[in-house]
């Protein structure tokens, strides 16, 4: 399955503001969950302190409007309606605060963390943000969005 993917990494105050995100890709999928790792925010929530969340579109709607954090680490992968956490958790958790653990962004060709995700998001120390997804139309919203992100393929080949 083909992946597409975009990096923000200039012209913003900051990088990692979930809430700004998800509009620039048409807002938060209907039927969608997320299973959220390495969760490092501007803010303390005791609460969240877990090694991984597993939330709706719509709980992941109303925190970011409650709380309205600045992520500096995170991964958020979605997952379409039907997949369960069951199936989810039968692969390793997708990782982003240890080396090499997300090697697959930062090379061509670039691949999703967790074979079943259908978007991926990864906060880099708040001053990237990574938008991987299978669905083409996704990352092309992120892109006119934000206009000076940069197709990720394109990107690391700079490197």
């Amino acid at each position: 399955m083909l992946t597409f993917g975009a990096i923000l990494e200039r012209g913003e105050r900051f990088y990692t503001d979930l809430s700004r995100v998800f509009r620039g890709i048409g807002g938060f999928p209907a039927g969608y969950h997320w299973l959220i790792t390495d969760m490092d925010l501007n803010m303390d929530i005791p609460s969240l302190e877990r090694d991984y969340l597993w939330w709706s579109s719509e709980e992941l709607a109303r925190f970011q409007k409650q709380y309205d954090p600045q992520w500096i680490w995170g991964l958020i992968c979605g997952f379409p309606p039907g997949v369960t956490l069951e199936e989810v958790l039968r692969f390793p958790l997708p990782r982003c605060a240890e080396e090499g653990d997300a090697e697959m962004y930062f090379n061509n060709p670039i691949s999703m963390q967790h074979p079943l995700s259908e978007i991926e998001i990864y906060a880099y120390d708040s001053s990237a943000v990574y938008l991987l997804s299978h669905r083409k139309e996704i990352t092309k919203r992120f892109r006119e969005a934000f206009p000076l992100s940069e197709d990720l393929e394109a990107w690391n080949a700079k490197f």
